[in-house]
């Protein structure tokens, strides 16, 4: 059974450490920024070992897989390490902040033969492969516009890291992805080219209490083809 650490404690690391409780397995390992949180977490879960930096998890020959769940502006630093330690990783999204730095960590995943993947859950999603399945069977048509919307209500909050830029926050690299991700599932964009592409994000500063729209992301992209899909995600 492979040893996994997360580095992060928040609530999606939560999820994690739940939902390998349901699969009798526990986390071998976990690491924080600040080290109260990770031993409270490790006693709430039964983690074995709380580590005191990213550097002794890399050095730990027992970790198989780390999972990042920190801030996206750390992603790519925490990356570097623990691929060049020949560790497999699951990062959350988004997994870089640029494609650059997308590049350069899939080269070094490469280079020490490691899994390097991004915990994007749209992919596993019974609708979306549902989705995908009649994309590929052409009970859609040909494709020409596709439009994908997305909204997250959260309180405006400038210290949360959805909208602390300190912190790469914003609506694109916080909630975007996903709209994006449904695309690129369900139609290869990697493998198509659109013939015109448009985005938009934004954080209102204001909406109506108790559910504030914190984020909005809308794309459109344009095909050489004759169909038109609208879709929400």
């Amino acid at each position: 059974m492979a040893n996994w650490v997360s580095a992060g404690c928040g609530v999606i690391a939560n999820e994690l450490a739940q939902a390998m409780e349901k699969r009798g397995q526990k986390l071998y390992g976990v690491v924080n920024r600040t080290q109260e949180r990770a031993v409270a977490f490790a006693e709430k879960y039964g983690v074995q070992n709380v580590f005191t930096s990213f550097e002794e998890v890399c050095a730990d020959p027992a970790v198989d897989i780390i999972y990042i769940s920190t801030p996206h502006n750390t992603h790519i630093q925490f990356l570097r390490k623990a691929l060049a330690a020949g560790k497999h990783v699951l990062c959350e999204k988004s997994i870089t902040l640029n494609s650059e730095e997308l590049e350069e960590a899939v080269q070094l995943a490469k280079e020490h033969h490691v899994v390097l993947a991004e915990a994007m859950t749209i992919y596993h999603m019974p609708i979306y492969k549902e989705l995908k399945k009649r994309v590929d069977a052409g009970n859609l048509g040909e494709l020409r516009v596709i439009q994908m919307n997305f909204g997250s209500y959260k309180d405006y909050d400038m210290k949360n890291r959805f909208f602390n830029r300190n912190l790469a926050g914003g609506a694109l690299s916080s909630i975007g992805m996903m709209p994006l991700a449904i695309i690129v599932l369900t139609t290869g964009m990697c493998r198509r080219s659109a013939s015109s592409v448009t985005a938009a994000a934004a954080w209102p500063r204001t909406a109506p209490a108790p559910a504030r729209m914190t984020g909005f992301f809308a794309s459109l992209m344009i095909f050489p083809a004759a169909a038109m899909w609208v879709g929400s995600a």
